[in-house]
């Protein structure tokens, strides 16, 4: 009876171990779904409404510059920019080698990938747009870090139409945001309130 006893115990424990594993594997293992909401996107999970913004990474204006061997980019994620004599006008992300231009994306994102968790990025595609002929895509994986880490590199792929540019940006700005608590009280936060409005996701 003891024995017995013993081993309905070990069971009942494994199997609430099985089931707390495939909770967790349910609401986390697709993340959560990140809708667009002007230059960045909303989830929820069961803490709350989180969003991620890049509108204050880059002022109307300016762009960061990204220097390769022969090729540099010029991106600003939210604001449209024009080069001047050039094939970039209004967009987000021009590439330049000698006295030639590229425009690669215009401000029209397409998706935001799911919210995994604070360590994973979330990526954002831009639409494709046409030059020459040839399609051209920007890609950015979105980070939240402790400190600004610009992009530093473009990758090139995509041995197809469209061409595809990845970059990678790290900030703290990119941390989520609590728009909403759980059961609908708003913490009435502002995407441009920066490092300090992080809750436990």
């Amino acid at each position: 009876m003891h024995m017995a006893l013993i081993i309905s115990s070990k069971l009942s424990s494994v199997l609430l171990i099985t089931l707390c594993f495939s909770f967790i594997m349910f609401v986390t293992g697709d993340g959560a779904k990140c809708h667009q909401v002007g230059c960045g996107c909303q989830f929820t999970n069961q803490s709350g409404t989180y969003e991620i913004s890049m509108e204050a990474l880059k002022e109307p204006g300016t762009y960061y510059v990204v220097s390769g061997t022969y090729w540099t980019y010029y991106i600003n994620p939210c604001y449209a920019f024009t080069m001047p004599k050039s094939d970039c006008k209004d967009v987000t992300m021009c590439q330049k080698g000698g006295n030639v231009f590229f425009a690669v994306a215009n401000d029209e994102i397409e998706a935001f990938s799911p919210f995994i968790n604070e360590n994973s990025p979330v990526t954002v595609t831009y639409r494709a747009i046409q030059q020459g002929g040839i399609g051209r895509q920007m890609i950015i994986n979105l980070k939240c870090g402790k400190s600004d880490i610009p992009p530093t590199k473009v990758i090139v792929g995509g041995g197809s139409d469209p061409l595809t540019y990845t970059l990678e940006i790290v900030s703290p700005l990119l941390c989520p945001h609590q728009r909403q608590k759980s059961g609908g009280s708003s913490s009435g936060l502002s995407t441009r309130k920066k490092h300090n409005n992080q809750r436990n996701l």
